[in-house]
């Protein structure tokens, strides 16, 4: 069985003015939490990826950083970006561009450094949850 609420979240976009409710799933059986939040962003990042699109096509046309956020945080996007050329396909013998645009058809999140959790994986249109439930014994 799963019980769900609603949790505030901030998000880099918002913060500062009101937050943004998203739903929480708490599974009775195993005790995991697993947070929902909007299509613009992907998993474990607080930033919306348009930006982080922008801040890495810029950095690789231009050579420069962006100045509205941070360089620390830029140069994390590049090497998740690295990382994941890497993974799929072979970066040392290609030009970025290439990689960046590949990457992106695969719908990869080009940032991350995870290498088990790197698919963008929308919830869809289901109309039930995906995870599995283990019923009571007594159950049917």
């Amino acid at each position: 069985m799963w019980w769900h609420s609603y949790v505030e979240r901030y998000y880099d976009e918002t913060e500062g003015s009101s937050p943004v409710w998203t739903k929480k799933f708490l599974c009775a059986d195993c005790k995991s939490v697993h947070t929902l939040r909007p299509a613009q962003y992907y998993r474990r990042f607080r930033i919306g990826i348009w930006l982080i699109r922008a801040c890495l096509w810029i950095k690789i046309i231009t050579g420069r950083w962006l100045s509205c956020v941070s360089r620390q945080r830029q140069q994390y996007w590049l090497r998740g970006c690295e990382i994941q050329g890497s993974i799929q396909s072979n970066i040392s013998c290609r030009r970025y561009e290439e990689v960046l645009w590949e990457l992106e058809e695969k719908r990869i999140i080009v940032s991350t450094h995870s290498v088990k959790y790197y698919e963008i994986t929308p919830m869809g249109g289901k109309d039930h949850l995906l995870f599995a439930v283990t019923p009571p014994a007594d159950y049917g």
